[in-house]
């Protein structure tokens, strides 16, 4: 009789479920789990039993001699399969009663997962069927999003957190969606516990920060304009308590016209660090020529001597001249950074740049500085715009379906439906020609410039974490953006 010995394929580390083709079981067949394995092992379709690590075991006379002629089947679960993945979502639309602030926003962090029951996993999936290391996390992930998501709507539907502070928020939401997670029955039913989660970062979609900032630092309306009302009956607790949200609005406008002095002062202070790095570099230039003019003034003769020293007035022409003929470009900018705060000029002026070329040189349609893009052919760019499988602008639904990301609108027709609607990034770039890998990797560079630009408490924050994760310093991350946006003809200033 052939001997058989039943072992997992272990040659993709990305599987965590590995079956066996169905056998007829005789006394010629034995099983070998490795290590960080286990087998279930299935009698007529029927988990009948486990096998733990262990080396050429007959199977009927360890497991059973009334097993001899049963058509049975094997699964290997890899354990130590899964590894830490992260999670996200993103454009949940908030909008803020106490605050008066409509955004978007979206969360991301990691969680690590361990099998806590393998009859529940194999279970929770078609039989037969390899289970992978993505189809758990493609099921996870669904699972995470629909616990996560109305408790990110309401933690900031119902915060006096100010839209510039929501990285405050991150302990309170973790805890939440911890304790939703622990007592989810899905995740229970498929044999999996939860054993670490975090949440890195709350972002603020940067269009809807940008409106925000804008009506902050609006001029505010005169007495004439402003509108009056008389109350027609005396409420003391609902007068107190718009009492309180005036103090509290005058506080947070208090606040962020203090942001913006400190914002109008570094950028003073930048300006001036920036003229003086420039005076000075060429002043250890023009010091280092006449250092080198002395040295060969004094090995020649004194005729010769004479005829150098002449030389001297012109140097200091020179260095006037020089200074005039010295091109501030990005690149410039970015290689005299000494410090963070150096580098807000040159991600300004490369973000503006792109901007103006999205405009002029593709051109893409705009008001002022709005993009805009009709509905229609804003659909069809959505379903074209994907990597592999993964859509940039549809969000996957538990049940398998889709929800498209709705940009803002900017008209509608009579049935309010949008006749026009916002460009965002991804879609801006794909239309100057990027294919959607590209014009994803053009978006997220973006919104990091946007960020540097716009020094804030928050989005310091969101730069420490992002570039603590990505393993590169501002100016490192600077030169690459301008490298990828030159080489796609998107930044042509210098």
């Amino acid at each position: 009789m052939r001997e058989t010995v039943f072992t997992p394929d272990m040659r993709d580390s990305g599987v965590v479920v590995w079956y066996t083709e169905a056998f007829i079981l005789d006394k010629g067949m034995k099983i070998t789990v490795p290590n960080q394995y286990t087998a279930v092992v299935f009698d007529n379709e029927k988990i009948s039993f486990r096998v733990e690590p262990c080396v050429g075991k007959v199977i009927f006379k360890e497991y059973g001699k009334e097993l001899l002629g049963h058509t049975m089947r094997i699964a290997f679960v890899h354990a130590k399969a899964i590894p830490e993945t992260m999670w996200g979502f993103g454009n949940i639309q908030v909008n803020n009663e106490r605050l008066r602030e409509a955004y978007r926003v979206g969360a991301n962090g990691t969680y690590q997962i361990e099998i806590a029951d393998y009859g529940k996993l194999i279970g929770a999936f078609p039989t037969g069927v390899s289970i992978t290391v993505e189809s758990i996390k493609e099921r996870m992930n669904a699972l995470i999003r629909s616990v996560g998501i109305p408790i990110l709507g309401g933690c900031f539907a119902n915060t006096s957190v100010s839209v510039f502070e929501v990285s405050s928020l991150l302990g309170d939401i973790r805890r939440q969606m911890q304790d939703a997670l622990a007592g989810e029955a899905k995740i229970k039913a498929m044999g999996i516990r939860i054993t670490a989660l975090t949440v890195a970062g709350i972002h603020v979609n940067e269009e809807d920060l940008e409106l925000i900032r804008e009506r902050i630092n609006a001029p505010e309306e005169t007495g004439a304009e402003k509108e009056t009302t008389v109350p027609t009956s005396v409420d003391i607790s609902a007068d107190l308590e718009r009492f309180s949200r005036e103090i509290s609005g005058m506080i947070t406008s208090e606040i962020r016209a203090s942001e913006r002095r400190t914002k109008e002062a570094n950028e003073a202070r930048m300006a001036d660090a920036l003229e003086e790095n420039r005076a000075q570099l060429l002043d250890a230039v023009m010091a280092q020529i006449k250092g080198e003019l002395d040295t060969f003034g004094k090995s020649i003769s004194s005729e010769i001597d004479e005829k150098i020293q002449d030389m001297f007035p012109l140097q200091d022409n020179a260095k006037e001249d020089a200074v005039k003929e010295i091109k501030v470009t990005a690149q410039f900018l970015i290689d005299n950074a000494a410090e963070d705060d150096a580098l807000i000029a040159p991600a300004a002026m490369i973000y503006s740049n792109v901007e103006e070329n999205l405009m002029k040189k593709f051109p893409l349609p705009h008001e002022n500085k709005k993009f805009i893009i009709d509905y229609h052919e804003y659909l069809l760019i959505v379903d074209k715009a994907k990597i592999g499988d993964r859509y940039l602008l549809k969000i996957r639904r538990p049940d398998g379906t889709y929800d498209i990301f709705q940009p803002r609108p900017v008209s509608r027709d009579r049935n309010g439906s949008p006749i026009t609607v916002e460009m965002v990034p991804i879609v801006r770039f794909i239309k100057a020609g990027l294919p959607p890998a590209e014009a994803k990797k053009a978006s997220d560079i973006w919104t990091v410039l946007n960020r540097i630009r716009h020094k804030s408490a928050e989005n310091e924050t969101a730069l420490r974490d992002f570039f603590e994760a990505l393993g590169r310093t501002r100016k490192e991350f600077l030169n690459g953006a301008l490298d990828f946006y030159r080489e796609n003809g998107l930044y042509t200033k210098d």
